[in-house]
């Protein structure tokens, strides 16, 4: 299996966490995601931050993705 991890951080705490799978290694054959994902992150709540880990259960994979169309509402005080 190959995850990428994304948590969220606010006032240096975390907020939550979500997860999305990129490979999965466990099947006869290899399954690895090679078509855009919409993948929502809304689960993380309002953040200063996001942190993204890639793990993977194959030491061999090279660990990288795409992020394409990212949307943040960006609140601004004075």
């Amino acid at each position: 299996m190959a995850i990428i991890l994304f948590v969220g951080y606010l006032d240096g705490k975390k907020t939550d966490s979500a997860e999305i799978a990129l490979a999965d290694f466990s099947a006869q054959k290899d399954s690895i995601v090679s078509t855009w994902t919409v993948f929502d992150l809304k689960k993380l709540g309002a953040v200063e931050y996001v942190e993204f880990t890639l793990t993977s259960t194959k030491p061999d994979i090279p660990l990288n993705f795409c992020m394409d169309n990212m949307v943040a509402a960006i609140n601004l005080s004075y």
